[in-house]
């Protein structure tokens, strides 16, 4: 059947218990600095990283309203 998924073996042969276990140390791993989360949280506990704290502002599309004209709510 074209539906039904056809699992490679060879491919679990390359997974043992060293490869599952090994892990990278963490002075090898690079993140930079717009990527981490804020060092000095005065604002409150927040786990969000700079860029993520700035996309905010731009999800809520606010630069879409400066060229719409005002609405009014009187009729």
């Amino acid at each position: 059947m074209d539906s039904s998924y056809q699992r490679d073996g060879y491919l679990m042969d390359m997974i043992d218990e060293k490869w599952r276990s090994d892990e990278l140390p963490m002075e090898d791993i690079r993140v930079p600095i717009a990527a981490r989360p804020e060092p000095e949280q005065d604002n409150g506990p927040s786990a969000e990283s700079l860029q993520e704290q700035e996309q905010k502002w731009l999800d809520l599309a606010l630069s879409s309203l400066n060229g719409l004209p005002p609405t009014s709510t009187q009729s």
